[in-house]
């Protein structure tokens, strides 16, 4: 059988590397896009010995370097079947009030969050539309659909690709496309402990949002679209937040201010 051909998005990320070593155990040939040039030969040299991997440097908030990748993936393969946009990035490091929170970090939320991945869909749309098959996942959060204080631009910025997505679904189903998300909620990273986290009292693994891609990748999920697969361990059923309130601030501010 002709093997199928994938790309990713982030792909030499944390769960964009476990994706693509995923995908290349169920056979695909991947061709993973990252701007990190030394993360991307790293993941290269490591993911090579599943099966054949393709690399590509690009910052995805420009459009002209998204051409130019799904050109250079189209042209080499000839097809392209599916799509995984992982790129993007919180503000948990810098996590405000909105009211609060710098022009910089809302402008580089919804450019690299919502914008890389608008730009890629629209250029693998086309490819699709003319192939009459493929399949795109998105990976968002559970907080594309719950927010939490602190977070507003990423949330803006994830549920926007939640609608995006089941827009595109909506066109591109006439064609043979599916079109869904993958949301996580917290993934353990390193030895922190995000059990407490969620309602089932264990670690989320970057293989568990892989296999759920992978599912949704597979001829299994065929007539799921328009979906958006939560994979938080039921974290979204009751999100706390992470910072403290904006009045406990204020408070605070007032105990230094007397000493």
């Amino acid at each position: 059988m002709e093997k199928k051909i994938a790309i990713i998005t982030g792909g030499a990320g944390f769960i964009g590397s476990h994706t693509a070593e995923t995908l290349l155990r169920d056979g695909y040939i991947t061709a993973i896009c990252d701007i990190n040039y030394e993360a991307l030969m790293r993941v290269e040299n490591e993911l090579s010995k599943y099966g054949e991997v393709s690399v590509h440097r690009a910052d995805i908030r420009i459009r002209d370097e998204v051409k130019r990748v799904v050109s250079d993936v189209y042209e080499k393969y000839g097809r392209i079947d599916l799509f995984v946009s992982v790129a993007g990035g919180s503000t948990r490091e810098k996590m405000a009030y909105f009211c609060d929170q710098t022009a910089e970090v809302i402008d580089d939320n919804i450019q690299m969050n919502f914008f890389g991945a608008l730009y890629f869909a629209h250029e693998i749309s086309k490819i699709m539309a003319k192939q009459n098959f493929g399949k795109m996942v998105f990976v968002t959060s559970v907080l594309a659909t719950n927010g939490q204080p602190g977070t507003v631009e990423y949330s803006a910025s994830k549920g926007a690709l939640v609608s995006m997505a089941r827009a595109l679904a909506q066109e591109m189903g006439e064609m043979g496309v599916t079109v869904n998300c993958v949301s996580p909620g917290l993934v353990q990273r390193d030895k922190r402990d995000v059990g407490a986290t969620n309602f089932l009292g264990k670690n989320c693994s970057p293989y568990d949002i892989a296999n759920a891609i992978s599912f949704l990748a597979s001829d299994k999920a065929d007539f799921i679209t328009g979906q958006n697969l939560i994979v938080d361990g039921g974290w979204g059923i009751g999100v706390h937040s992470c910072i403290k309130s904006y009045r406990q601030r204020f408070l605070d501010d007032l105990e230094k201010q007397k000493k």
